[in-house]
């Protein structure tokens, strides 16, 4: 099976993020949700959230600066592009997207986190997250 033209373009965004950069797959109720991880494992958390019908890897251009600093954290949203997968409890407000991001942010560790967003994104931080963002 030949990969989709969204494949190939999402693997050739991938290549333009630091090479040391890993992928992870945190588990959340709504199904697993895709994290670029990038820094210093004793950085500072921070949680990078793209905007609609766009992916964590847009963030490329910011990563290798913000990674001398924070424990970059870039996610593909769920029910959105990428490579989260949307599988168990259905999405279906915003409740739901709070607890999505309540369960990643807990997947993840980071009890007190950055938080940055674009767009839609910038929309999910400030008016769903609970956590403290300094």
């Amino acid at each position: 099976m030949s990969p989709s033209a969204f494949d190939l373009a999402y693997d050739e965004l991938r290549a333009r993020w630091p090479e040391s950069t890993e992928e992870h797959d945190v588990a959340t109720p709504y199904g697993p949700t895709r994290v670029h991880v990038y820094g210093p494992a004793d950085g500072r958390p921070l949680v990078l959230l793209p905007g609609g019908m766009a992916t964590g890897l847009v963030w490329f251009a910011n990563a290798a600066s913000l990674g001398r600093r924070y424990r970059v954290r870039a996610v593909d949203l769920v029910g959105d592009a990428g490579r989260t997968e949307r599988r168990g409890t259905p999405l279906r407000n915003a409740d739901d997207l709070n607890t999505w991001l309540d369960a990643l942010l807990d997947g993840i560790g980071a009890a007190d986190v950055h938080l940055c967003g674009h767009s839609y994104g910038a929309w999910i931080a400030p008016s769903l997250s609970p956590h403290p963002s300094n």
